[in-house]
């Protein structure tokens, strides 16, 4: 459901609490979420919370009076992450002005379309005009997730088409330069149809055009893809920069350097797919792995695994082998790791994600602790949750579910039998459903658990087996 995070000084809670009561009207229809600082439970780790929060919300509302704009705290961490959101374009900021203050002279605050109107204060109003006031921008912060809603359907629609390569790069594209308007050019060369993509550096967009070759990159095919998009797009501007991405093995690099003379940037898809850049990530991930005292790699000993196949249950000697061996497969693959206490599931896991970050351009591991899964409701705040920890560069929600679903990533569950020893049986399998969302299309997740906390063996195979 579309958070709308509410950004305010303490000192303004009631005007809060009234705006709160109009966007609840909105909440009781399933329509949004509010969430405020006040949700933070006690003992709960609060920065973490707000970050996350940060991170999946759709609109943010920012209460403005001279208490909001003289709080350090609300100044150095939440605007600065909200910006960057927008920046992104994930996220609508709709400054609300309270009280008359200085707000026009704060540079980044001047550049945003406050409301009310002209920025005319609510708490000029009275009566049946402010409420009037209050219930236009619970309307607006509505009329905000139906666009965003908007967009993610066009998205979808894109997934739903037929599956040409065209229509692939396409949805790369639009992750890859969100908030840009991409199109589809009718060509009639051979190189077939391409994209224009207007993309704003300044106050005027610039188009540039991106091809598609699918199997396979010629010297004749890059000639094609030349001579029908230099006569749109470089009649007015030669210095124009394209780009091509094509399928199959990469371009030698005569053509690489060729295509660069001619402005024209050679991706190759698997290349193009890489919409989040998690080489830092993975490094740290990976140093602390082998670093690590309590599992050192020096001490893993190879461990047996028995596994269902089909009604046929088999055996094998090593479990860190077939596990990996599972997971190089093309399809989707939701695995879920099964032994008592002290068997070597968390050991085994932590090999997989360090033998993982150590291959260049494989899968990339994702090691996540599910003690920490209580506080996600879906997989987009759990990911938001666990990315706030470290920066990686280029982390959106929407980049990476197509990362995860095309089978670039693998997601590591390590523990779920920690999350059940602090939670009801019932409510460890709500969260169990929350780890089933990643599990579409090519996605790959692996998750750890004792067969104890579950009532018996059968209910083992269906409750996780089939539902994964």
């Amino acid at each position: 459901m579309p958070t709308v995070f509410i950004s305010y000084s303490h000192q303004d809670e009631v005007w809060k609490d009234k705006l709160a009561k109009h966007l609840s009207v909105l909440e009781r229809e399933g329509l949004l979420d509010i969430w405020d600082d006040r949700k933070i439970g006690v003992g709960e780790e609060w920065l973490g919370d707000i970050e996350a929060a940060i991170d999946r919300a759709t609109v943010a509302l920012l209460l403005i009076s001279v208490n909001f704009l003289n709080s350090r705290f609300i100044l150095t961490t939440e605007i600065p992450r909200l910006l960057q959101r927008r920046h992104e374009a994930e996220l609508a900021v709709i400054p609300v002005i309270l009280h008359p203050c200085l707000w026009k002279e704060v540079k980044w605050l001047s550049r945003l379309q406050a409301r009310p109107v002209d920025g005319k204060p609510l708490s000029s109003y009275k009566g049946h005009q402010r409420e009037e006031e209050l219930a236009k921008i619970a309307l607006e912060v509505l009329q905000a997730i139906r666009v965003e809603r908007m967009d993610l359907d066009r998205t979808r629609d894109l997934f739903e088409r037929k599956d040409d390569f065209l229509n692939r790069v396409e949805i790369i594209c639009r992750l890859r330069e969100i908030g840009t308007e991409v199109e589809r050019v009718r060509a009639k060369g051979l190189i077939g149809n391409y994209l224009r993509v207007w993309r704003t550096t300044g106050e005027i967009p610039d188009p540039y055009p991106v091809g598609a070759i699918e199997h396979g990159l010629s010297r004749e095919s890059l000639g094609a893809f030349l001579d029908e998009v230099d006569k749109e797009f470089r009649k007015e501007d030669s210095r124009l920069p394209f780009v091509l991405v094509y399928s199959g093995e990469t371009a030698p690099e005569s053509l690489v350097r060729e295509a660069a003379k001619r402005r024209v940037r050679l991706e190759r898809f698997t290349d193009y797919q890489r919409l989040i850049d998690f080489r830092r990530y993975i490094g740290s991930q990976t140093t602390k792995l082998a670093q690590d005292t309590i599992y050192p790699p020096k001490l893993y000993v190879p461990q047996r695994i028995r596994y269902l196949f089909g009604h046929d249950e088999e055996e094998n000697s090593n479990a860190l082998a077939t596990v990996q061996e599972w997971l190089s497969s093309p399809s989707g693959r939701f695995l879920v790791l099964l032994g008592d206490f002290g068997t070597g599931k968390t050991f085994l896991l932590h090999e997989l994600a360090r033998c993982m970050g150590e291959q260049e351009g494989g899968l990339v591991p994702i090691f996540l602790q599910m003690r920490s899964l209580e506080k996600g409701r879906d997989l987009n705040s759990l990911l938001a949750q666990h990315f706030s920890q470290d920066w990686v560069e280029g982390f959106t929600p929407g980049r990476f579910r197509y990362m995860l679903e095309q089978g670039r990533v693998v997601l590591l569950f390590d523990g779920f039998d920690e999350l059940a020893l602090r939670v009801t049986f019932d409510r460890a399998t709500e969260h169990f459903d929350t780890l089933l969302q990643a599990a579409a299309g090519a996605a790959k997740v692996v998750v750890t658990s004792r067969r104890q906390h579950f009532l018996s063996d059968e209910q083992v195979k269906t409750m996780l087996a089939e539902k994964a």
